[in-house]
């Protein structure tokens, strides 16, 4: 009896997996923000489009990932060191930053293979190291806000480290 328990477990997260997609197999088919010709180049840069909206009159934000798949992936590919560096984009509604946690990583438990988050004194870009030394996929939030500090937004991608 406990076997076809455990059967049919796994074939019902079996299926959410792929319902869901799997990130770890998932091919992004659209532009990627960390290739570069330039096989020197240890950096990657993630453009970041905040838009406000207003409706009956209370302000909100959404935050979208430009030039990256429709699951929000990036991939990094094995090698050396990269430092990620999220920019907001000038296509943004002006006068949106990144907040102090700007982007927290949600899975990067010892040894942690990001290290070393920094901001920019103006709140437009926010950095990490990524050490990518184990495959894996990473989720993450980046975290928005407006100037005055009353409206505050996220989104919740993934970093895969092949």
């Amino acid at each position: 009896m406990s076997r076809i328990c455990l059967i049919v477990v796994m074939l019902c997260f079996g299926s959410l997996a792929y319902a869901q997609g799997d990130p770890m197999t998932f091919k992004p088919n659209l532009k990627d923000p960390c290739k570069s010709a330039n096989t020197d180049v240890d950096e990657c840069f993630i453009d970041v489009v905040v838009k406000e909206t207003t409706q009956g009159g209370v302000r909100d934000c959404s935050v979208t990932l430009k030039d990256v798949d429709e699951q929000d992936l990036v991939d990094i590919k094995k090698g050396r060191r990269v430092t990620i560096v999220w920019r907001i984009d000038g296509s943004s509604t002006p006068g949106y930053r990144f907040t102090s946690a700007g982007i927290e990583f949600l899975n990067n438990d010892p040894p942690r293979q990001f290290i070393r988050p920094e901001i920019s004194s103006d709140g437009q870009w926010y950095s990490w190291i990524n050490k990518n030394g184990r495959r894996k996929v990473y989720e993450y939030v980046i975290n928005a806000m407006s100037s005055d500090r009353t409206v505050r937004c996220d989104l919740h991608p993934w970093i895969r480290n092949r």
